[in-house]
């Protein structure tokens, strides 16, 4: 069958570069308690044998991707031999698991399990971005702690494949070229390129070397968020949306700004319990004009928010497509920068025997130039930071951190400021001409 259009382009992608880990979405779990990785491989064939995503494979026919769905596959966690020793050797077993998929393959999951040096268990599970996505993970968590507590499996109406037939007819409907006029409408005249001030020269091809970091606000900063966006009618997303594209004015200048963002892509819910690959990613066009207040942008960034949400069927690479940009191969398309406020993709499970831990670790990958989740937890925002390390050094990451929560302070506090007066410690000195060592950001 053929493959539904938001997966081409990733196939194309990792088949022209197949060392390409980029798409890979993985997790690494410290286990206490009773845990057995045999009783948990059973579980996982049970999934495999319920979601056909996990039994998909994806080739080239006549010059067209296309998805092949096996009826049974093999798949066995994999166990390391020696015990792990300390919190480094963690992170290198983890570093070490992740690697490129063979997508002729089924199935593009992959798990493996150690014994630490204390009792516990180290658990990671790797899949490709093909087959699954942030809320499919929530879902293969819930089944899995549903089969540990005996509870009933949900009823699967519709797989994959049949949202990949729905799709393809509802993207020739009529509701899809009015979205397709929007986004036209949207995307009009020159786009912009965010011009951001690097530590190295751009590559002439785009690169995936990347790094993360991670920082907060705390409890009293985004309570104040939290006010800001009652006394405006905005949403915490649109807030932290406004002062991101506020920062990307200062260090670049430029008022017309694009940034990616994903959706869920399960408008429809009858594929809710379904496993696969459904997320979109809508671009997000905002103008942070110095003359305006914060409040100003506020309120624009929402009206542009919700009229982008509306729009969110149209499928990304078919936005591509219709606004014909000039196509830079060290670029991602349209955008370099993306944003997420993070609700899905969290789930761990709570079971009784045992529990299961969330390993923060840095993949050494990263998609876009920038991109920056958000995670409402307990009462403050964690931000992931993540930067491609063939623009970025580590320091410059640490002072667009420090920034952006500058920002936050300045706009929760006084949200009537002029962006013109908002001041960052922004770039003053920045040449063309910086290669192999650092560029005087003078932050």
């Amino acid at each position: 069958m053929s493959t539904f259009i938001s997966s081409k382009r990733i196939f194309y992608l990792c088949t022209q570069d197949p060392d390409n880990i980029s798409y890979n979405l993985n997790k690494a779990l410290i286990m206490e308690g009773n845990f057995d990785p045999f009783t948990l491989n059973g579980y996982m064939n049970t999934l495999i044998q319920r979601h056909e995503s996990f039994r998909t494979s994806f080739h080239w026919e006549q010059g067209e991707p296309i998805q092949r769905i096996h009826e049974n596959v093999d798949f066995s966690i994999e166990t390391l031999p020696d015990v792990i020793r300390g919190t480094e050797a963690v992170e290198d077993v983890v570093k070490q698991f992740v690697r490129p998929f063979d997508l002729e393959a089924a199935p593009l999951i992959r798990m493996i399990v150690g014994s630490l040096d204390d009792g516990r268990h180290l658990l990671m599970f790797d899949v490709h971005h093909l087959v699954t996505d942030g809320m499919s993970m929530d879902n293969m968590m819930h089944e899995i702690t549903s089969m540990y507590s005996g509870s009933p499996l949900p009823d699967i109406p519709y797989q994959y494949r049949d949202y990949s037939e729905w799709s393809n007819q509802y993207q020739q409907s009529d509701s899809i070229k009015s979205q397709e006029a929007f986004w036209l409408e949207t995307l009009k005249g020159p786009l912009p390129t965010l011009q951001l001030p690097t530590d190295f020269i751009r590559p002439d091809r785009k690169t995936y070397d990347g790094a993360k970091m991670t920082f907060y606000a705390d409890k009293a900063l985004t309570a104040r968020i939290g006010k800001l966006g009652a006394r405006t009618g905005t949403t915490l997303y649109m807030l932290l949306l406004s002062a991101l594209n506020v920062l990307l004015h200062k260090y670049t200048n430029q008022s017309d700004i694009l940034i990616g963002s994903p959706v869920t892509g399960r408008q429809q819910g009858n594929f809710d319990a379904t496993i696969g690959m459904f997320v979109n990613t809508i671009v997000l066009r905002n103008e942070p004009v110095p003359d305006d207040s914060f409040r100003e942008l506020l309120l624009d960034v929402k009206q542009r928010t919700l009229s982008a949400f509306a729009h969110q069927d149209c499928q990304f690479d078919r936005i591509v497509q219709l606004v014909n940009s000039t196509r830079d191969p060290s670029r991602n398309p349209l955008f370099d920068v993306y944003f997420a406020l993070q609700n899905v993709g969290m789930y761990t499970g709570e079971i009784e025997a045992f529990k299961g831990t969330l390993i923060d670790y840095d993949s050494g990958v990263s998609r876009f130039d920038l991109a920056l989740d958000a995670i409402e937890r307990e009462g403050t925002i964690e931000f992931i930071l993540e930067y491609n390390t063939s623009l970025f050094l580590p320091g410059t990451a640490e002072y667009i951190a420090k920034d952006f929560v500058k920002i936050l302070e300045i706009i929760s506090e006084q949200p009537d400021t002029l962006i013109y007066d908002i001041e960052v410690d922004r770039v003053t000195d920045i040449t063309d001409e910086a290669v192999d060592e650092e560029v005087n950001f003078n932050f």
